[in-house]
């Protein structure tokens, strides 16, 4: 993961292919005290949707606007709802996650832009994982059985994105757990890191008994290489004006605590592979 420091938006639209191709092989850029402007964050979103194939991009016309942006700037103030004590800086506050496993037009992607850093500079650490590296380390019999397999997940989101348990049934949606990423250069492992989803195919048939029991050390393996182990996770800490592109169809991510409500937010500008005016 490489840090971009001493870089302006103007070197970043000057050397757009080079951003670009870093991005891709990444999955993610950092750029210390960047301090992109609103619209300075629109153009750069566009920008990269041009060359990558997300929404927004240059299709996307007019002014800033929901659903890419997000009209207020995000302090987590939802998250902060859900606890009845204060997170530590050595504690999750955000567990890890996928960006909306669940969905068919999940965020491909996003742009987050420091506004406010009023906290210890060790606190609110974003943790990240590359689950298209993570999936090209297993062995190739794991991975041709997953690119066979669907799945539904037990975890769903409501309307504000707030997620919760639902019961099984047979008309949850199913999804691919192997997929192509946006650009078809590339496949994704596109797990639930809460280990929540049920195998409902394999090969378009009901699975075996035995076919059950792999899945299930294929996601006990996961959860254990993943949520469990720091060795495999890369943590950025934060500082005002520091601005992050990264592809959320490929990085898991999660947040620590140690910051109190107010005390720092960002703007987001959110990717989705499909217009979100078409749906």
């Amino acid at each position: 993961m490489k840090i971009n420091s001493d870089t302006t938006v103007q070197d970043i639209f000057d050397n757009i292919q080079y951003y670009i191709d870093l991005f891709l092989e990444q999955g993610i850029l950092i750029f210390k005290e960047l301090n992109p402007t609103r619209q300075e964050e629109w153009d750069l979103m566009k920008a990269f949707g041009d060359h990558v194939g997300w929404f927004p991009n240059s299709s996307v016309t007019g002014k800033p606007r929901s659903p890419y942006l997000s009209i207020e700037d995000e302090d987590h103030e939802t998250t902060f709802g859900r606890y009845s004590h204060a997170i530590s800086a050595d504690e999750l506050f955000i567990d890890w996650h996928i960006e909306n496993v669940e969905r068919e037009n999940y965020q491909t992607g996003a742009l987050w832009h420091m506004r406010k850093f009023e906290c210890d500079p060790d606190s609110g650490q974003t943790g990240f994982i590359n689950m298209v590296k993570f999936f090209d380390q297993m062995n190739d019999d794991w991975k041709n059985f997953l690119k066979t397999c669907t799945v539904s997940s037990l975890n769903q989101a409501d309307e504000f994105g707030v997620m919760s348990e639902v019961e099984f049934s047979e008309s949850l949606p199913q999804r691919n757990i192997v997929v192509p990423h946006y650009t078809n250069q590339k496949l994704i492992y596109r797990p639930s890191l809460s280990g929540k989803e049920i195998l409902r195919r394999v090969n378009g048939a009901i699975p075996l008994g035995e076919e059950y029991l792999l899945f299930k050390e294929i996601e006990e393996w996961t959860i254990n290489q993943t949520v469990n182990s720091p060795s495999n996770q890369t943590w950025f800490k934060w500082d005002l004006g520091d601005t992050i592109i990264i592809d959320l169809s490929v990085m898991a991510h999660a947040v620590k605590g140690g910051f109190n409500l107010g005390e720092r937010y960002f703007s987001r500008i959110w990717a989705h592979r499909f217009s979100m005016d078409m749906l």
